[in-house]
């Protein structure tokens, strides 16, 4: 059977020296499985602590359904979410080819990957391929890949005080982050 992701080996590698330490990048649908809510509540709480963080966040926008049954974009949901100076923080870069993508990766401190379900993801492979430091969803699959504080931080699933917390310590520690990137590769 082929293997379903293919990486040019010619692809960069996520170095320390490289990346932009108050950067994090997420790589998703905006919709509820990706998780792309708890991203943005954990930046939330991350920013808080840290004004010049800064999130970028790649994909398509399908929208996410709030309480009152109406189905908020990216741009609504963070508009209801962030105060101004906040949402400023946040860059939104739609869907990207994957040599984009991999070239985006490398500029981040850490990828974040909040999946409320996943057999086997892609976004996580694909950044442990290059090497780059990862928070994690503790569900479905993603635990079969990551060991825990090794080759990155499982955060619990639906806890975005949980993902502010493994955020903060691989941008507290770079060393340690890139250590977790060699591990993942």
């Amino acid at each position: 059977i082929a293997n379903p992701i293919s990486m040019d080996p010619g692809t960069s590698l996520w170095r320390l020296d490289r990346c932009e330490r108050d950067t994090i990048i997420f790589v998703g649908r905006f919709d509820l499985r990706k998780g792309a809510d708890i991203v943005l509540k954990a930046f939330q709480l991350v920013l808080a602590q840290r004004p010049a963080l800064k999130l970028i966040f790649v994909g398509p926008d399908r929208g996410i359904p709030v309480l009152d049954g109406r189905v908020l974009q990216f741009d609504d949901y963070c508009h209801e979410l962030f105060p101004a100076d906040f949402r400023n923080r946040i860059e939104f870069l739609g869907p990207k080819e994957s040599r984009e993508i991999s070239e985006l990766r490398t500029k981040a401190m850490v990828t974040v990957i909040a999946s409320r379900w996943e057999n086997s993801g892609y976004t996580l492979l694909e950044a442990m391929f290059q090497g780059c430091p990862v928070v994690c969803s503790d569900a479905g699959g993603c635990p079969e890949s990551i060991v825990d504080g090794v080759s990155g931080h499982l955060a619990r699933s639906e806890d975005p005080a949980d993902y502010a917390r493994h955020l903060g310590a691989v941008l507290d520690d770079p060393k340690g982050a890139e250590a977790l990137g060699v591990a993942a590769r």
